[in-house]
């Protein structure tokens, strides 16, 4: 009940998930190389891949492992897992 109000965010986050390419890998990866870019997004960003298991978030950690798989993970991310 509590998430209740949420849950309509999350599905369009689901959504906007499943919209996401290869180009949108690059954008991703370059907030990484420079955070300061737009600093609300780097920490959204490295709390999502925290939650699926990324332990090196660093620029060249994210670089060299982030790729179409952590995709299909996001996409598959069980929220009831928390």
């Amino acid at each position: 009940n509590e998430l209740r109000d949420v849950l309509p965010e999350v599905e369009r986050a689901k959504s906007l998930v499943k919209s996401l390419d290869s180009n949108s890998l690059t954008e991703i990866k370059a907030y990484f190389k420079n955070p300061t870019l737009k600093p609300e997004v780097y920490y959204v960003l490295k709390a999502i891949l925290q939650l699926i298991g990324y332990s090196d978030l660093s620029s060249d950690g994210v670089k060299s492992t982030f790729n179409m798989e952590t995709i299909t993970q996001l996409r598959n991310f069980e929220i009831k897992k928390l």
